[in-house]
């Protein structure tokens, strides 16, 4: 019972809605913004800046006029870098996308899509601070992901791809029909690699809203969100791989329980 109480301290407030984004205000300089043509596919644009402190964080904004795939890369100099995607939702930043470390080191990679519009990108330090360099690239949209169903009290397994050389990226979509007003708890655990989940709407292809997200929230490396409906109708539950080991997973969804008494069986 202690260690559930833990749980749901962590995940129980940031899950129930979009999380915000690290930076509040979405004033951008002019230099920071990366304006992206839609017929320059796989052209690499950069912009450099540096960290003063490890508190410090430099906000980048990306504009794209259609949605499009993005490969984003920061490669910090003496420090431990870390980036987030954020999108404006309801006059306010939230935050859609994160990575502390890539693939093959501490300096981070996101693979994307955003859709049409202005996206912003956070540059900020994990530890230590130093100069960077931030590279966008404009890839194509990956194909749909193909969408599964799960119910309620239903777990799932599958099985993700090893993908060692692209960072964090989605890997399996999951349906969940909801009832508006009702409280639900997703949890994915995997013996193989580092889970992180996602709950979005069915516009997920195109950087649809994010209703909640979770890395390490239950028992190690294995992810555990709750959120709240507040209508009824179809969620998309994601469930990606954070260091690209691939392997089994068994994803979980429970209607809440008000007396918070259980959690899924490890």
């Amino acid at each position: 019972m202690r260690l559930l109480s833990c749980v749901l301290l962590v995940v129980a407030g940031p899950a129930m809605a979009s999380e915000p984004c690290s930076v509040g205000e979405a004033r951008v300089a002019a230099e920071r913004v990366i304006r992206l043509d839609p017929q320059a596919r796989d052209r690499v644009e950069g912009r450099r800046g540096a960290l003063a402190s490890s508190r410090e964080m430099l906000l980048f904004a990306i504009d794209t006029r259609a949605a499009t795939g993005l490969r984003i890369d920061v490669e910090g100099s003496g420090f431990d870098p870390a980036v987030e995607l954020c999108r404006q939702e309801g006059g306010r930043l939230v935050r859609v996308a994160e990575n502390l470390d890539g693939p093959r080191d501490l300096d981070p990679r996101l693979e994307t899509v955003v859709p049409a519009g202005r996206s912003f990108v956070v540059v900020r330090a994990e530890s230590g601070s130093g100069p960077f360099t931030l590279l966008v690239r404009q890839t194509e949209a990956p194909r749909p992901i193909p969408v599964r169903r799960i119910s309620v009290g239903q777990t799932v397994t599958g099985r993700l791809r090893p993908e060692p050389d692209r960072g964090v990226t989605v890997k399996d979509r999951w349906a969940l029909q909801v009832e508006g007003g009702a409280t639900y708890l997703v949890a994915a655990r995997s013996d193989s690699f580092d889970t992180i989940l996602w709950v979005r709407d069915q516009n997920a292809d195109a950087g649809g809203r994010t209703y909640g997200e979770n890395d390490d929230g239950w028992d190690g490396l294995n992810s555990i969100l709750l959120f709240s409906a507040r209508d009824s109708g179809t969620r998309i539950i994601e469930i990606g791989d954070n260091n690209g080991n691939g392997g089994e997973y068994r994803l979980t969804v429970r209607l809440l329980d008000p007396s918070l008494a259980s959690l899924p069986p490890r």
